[in-house]
């Protein structure tokens, strides 16, 4: 594993932005769009696995919080790195269970999980991981 400050330099930069209603069934879609970046951004069969395991979990919990009507913002980004920011309004008060066990899995499978709670209630929640390319295969 890298340290979440490696730079490495020569991989093209891809992006992509989705806004989605924050529901349950389109997961599906966010998780297809995680995987179809990282693959053609040619990571590893085992970090796309653990790509799109983390963006399911990332998208689950934002959109069980959610609240009603809400839009969930996905905001990736691809380089030398997978970079995932998701966000999405909450209901008052929530915040991420880091003690759980689907917490657990993300810190896992990935290399840096940030969280910026709203600060009004018009501010959305979000969440962000990162996972580092293995550069030594």
């Amino acid at each position: 594993m890298h340290s979440p400050d490696v730079v490495v330099t020569g991989f093209p930069r891809r992006a992509a932005q989705l806004r989605l209603p924050a529901a349950i069934d389109e997961l599906p879609v966010a998780r297809g769009v995680a995987t179809v970046l990282a693959t053609a951004a040619d990571f590893t069969l085992d970090e796309i696995s653990d790509i799109t395991l983390a963006t399911d979990e990332v998208c689950s919990r934002l959109i069980s919080a959610a609240l009603p009507e809400a839009e969930i913002a996905l905001d990736f980004e691809v380089a030398a790195d997978f970079r995932l920011e998701a966000s999405v309004r909450t209901r008052p008060g929530y915040s991420p269970d880091v003690d759980s066990f689907g917490w657990h899995v993300l810190v896992t499978l990935t290399d840096r999980v940030t969280v910026v709670e709203p600060e009004t209630d018009r501010d959305p929640t979000v969440i962000e991981f990162r996972k580092i390319r293995d550069v030594d295969r």
